[in-house]
């Protein structure tokens, strides 16, 4: 006959180890639904906000206004028009990007458009307009450029043009590959097309600006400007073109009303030959 020892403690700490399982299994439980709970909770009162605002935004903030701030020779309403902008047009979800396109492809001499939104109900259509400095012929028509190069427009008569542009200056280039109206023009060189905005940017900085009407840049290594239809500066290439423009500015001064031609290629010495009956461009 067999006898069994039975182990009161081991079969206590059994018990006991089982009833804390049971009871982190339970703590557990709970604290995931608290979790699942405390997430629908806040997804609900997320998309309940989203509602709420979507719906305010659908009934107040409708456009009222709308205004044109910018320079430029078009009337405020030409532009709001070509925009397409309707009152009571929904403030959000109006499309900026499509009125900037829109706009851009109206006006060619348009630079930068900005659509500015403002709570609850204007629009302001912010707008910089390329001014034309230049103009060169291509074929037997006139394009407007300007400093950066943009084709502005075109006209096929002269006096068309400086009825509109009456300070407009002339400027021969390189052979142009492409003159479109609205876009960069660019050139049969690769190369040229940087030389010449760095010419035209240092012109533009200088005191004797405002007195060139005419610049042949058609050799970017042999350039000349002409001043005031009475100064021809042979000025050579683009370098050191700062200190030769000041340098030229010091002799037109010391020229006062003289005419002739100026030789300024090299930017330390520069020579002068007066013509009395000199008559530039």
């Amino acid at each position: 006959m067999s006898v069994q020892r039975f182990d009161g403690k081991k079969r206590n700490n059994s018990i006991e180890t089982e009833y804390v399982e049971s009871f982190e299994r339970i703590r557990r439980k709970n604290i995931f639904r608290r979790i699942k709970r405390t997430v629908l909770y806040v997804f609900l009162m997320f998309l309940l906000i989203c509602t709420f605002a979507a719906a305010v935004a659908a009934v107040f903030f409708r456009v009222k206004t709308v205004t044109v701030k910018g320079d430029g020779n078009y009337q405020e309403q030409e532009i709001i028009d070509a925009g397409n902008i309707e009152i009571g047009t929904n403030l959000f979800l109006l499309d900026s990007t499509g009125i900037e396109k829109r706009l851009l492809d109206a006006f060619p001499l348009l630079y930068s458009v900005n659509i500015k939104k403002s709570i609850p109900s204007s629009v302001q259509i912010n707008v910089k307009f390329d001014k034309p400095t230049y103009y060169t012929v291509i074929g037997n028509e006139y394009f407007l450029i300007s400093d950066e190069l943009r084709v502005l427009g075109k006209y096929t008569y002269s006096e068309d043009m400086t009825s509109q542009y009456p300070d407009i200056k002339k400027l021969y280039t390189s052979p142009v590959k492409r003159a479109v109206v609205g876009e960069t023009i660019t050139f049969k060189s690769d190369t040229y097309s940087e030389a010449l905005v760095s010419l035209l940017s240092f012109l533009s900085d200088s005191e004797v600006f405002s007195g060139i009407t005419c610049v042949d840049a058609s050799n970017k290594f042999d350039i000349c400007l002409y001043y005031d239809h009475r100064l021809k500066a042979m000025m050579g290439s683009v370098t050191d073109m700062n200190v030769k423009l000041m340098f030229l500015n010091g002799i037109v001064n010391d020229l006062g009303q003289s005419s002739g031609t100026i030789d300024i290629t090299d930017a330390e010495v520069g020579y002068v030959l007066l013509s009395s009956n000199a008559v530039f461009e």
